[in-house]
Formats: structure tokens, C-alpha cells, sequence
């Protein structure tokens, strides 16, 4: 069980520094309660599942933000194409952020591959990366009463 906190401590401080410019505070541990590994294994799967549908959401807002932007620029041609520049962009960021995700959570469970510990490691590392990206987006997208959440 230590070596479970420890290894938490260890993702914290990894993906912090890959983050955003906001600084993040440590949330209590979801999962403190599980006993098993097995138990550990299912209740950071069910958190990073829980994140993911927060991101997803968050996501979709924004993006529901820029395309009102874009159909809000009418005949401004100019205005048009800076909205739909926007939202192809976000769309390319997205997809970039999904394969740094994934390849930056492959990386930090690596050496547990073949262990009890690997999915829960994967699991954490998947659920703060997507911690960090609802906050890049936010940072980015909400405005004044424009909040995504």
C-alpha cells in the first residue's frame, strides 16, 4: 500500500511539470478506501472514466463556443476565418494531446507491465493527464460568464 502512495506522489509530481501554467493542488486520494490491488485497479479505473466524461464535456462546450463564434461572424470574412481556424485547431490539439496522453501513460506504467500494479499506474496517469488537459482548456476558452463547466 505504500509503494501504491508512493507511486502516486511520483505521477503527481511528473505530470505537474508537464501541465499547465496553472499550479495544481493535490485532491484527496479517490481511493484511499480500496483494499485490495485488485479493489485499486477498479476504483482509479472508474476515477479515470469519470475524468475522461468531465474532459469529453468540457470539451464539447468549448467547441460548441467557437462554432457559435463562427456561425456569430456571419459575412465578416475575415472574423469567419479566424473562428474556423479556431476550431481546427483545437480539433489538431486534441487529437496531439490524446497520443501524448497515451504515449506519456504506456511510458509511466512501462515497468509495472506484467504486474498487479500496471492498470491502477495507468489508470492514475490517465486521470491526472486528463485532470491537466480540463484545465488547458479552460484556461484557454472560458471568458467572463463563458464558463465550460
Amino acid at each position: 500500500m505504500r509503494t501504491c502512495k508512493t507511486v502516486l506522489v511520483l505521477l503527481v509530481v511528473m505530470l505537474a511539470g508537464s501541465g499547465g501554467a496553472k499550479a495544481q493542488t493535490a485532491k484527496a486520494d479517490p481511493c484511499e478506501k480500496a483494499i485490495s490491488q485488485a479493489d485499486m485497479n477498479e476504483c482509479y479505473g472508474k476515477e479515470y472514466q469519470k475524468d475522461d466524461a468531465r474532459l469529453n464535456r468540457v470539451y464539447h462546450k468549448a467547441m460548441e463556443s467557437l462554432q457559435h463564434d463562427l456561425v456569430q461572424a456571419g459575412s465578416d470574412q475575415a472574423q469567419k476565418q479566424s473562428a474556423q481556424t479556431a476550431v481546427e485547431d483545437l480539433k489538431a490539439a486534441e487529437l496531439a494531446w490524446i497520443k501524448y496522453r497515451d504515449l506519456q501513460c504506456e511510458a509511466a506504467s512501462q515497468q509495472y507491465q506484467g504486474g498487479t500494479m500496471a492498470s491502477m499506474i495507468h489508470s492514475m496517469c490517465m486521470s491526472m493527464a486528463t485532470e491537466h488537459r480540463i484545465d488547458e482548456i479552460k484556461q484557454a476558452h472560458e471568458n467572463g460568464d463563458g464558463k465550460l463547466e
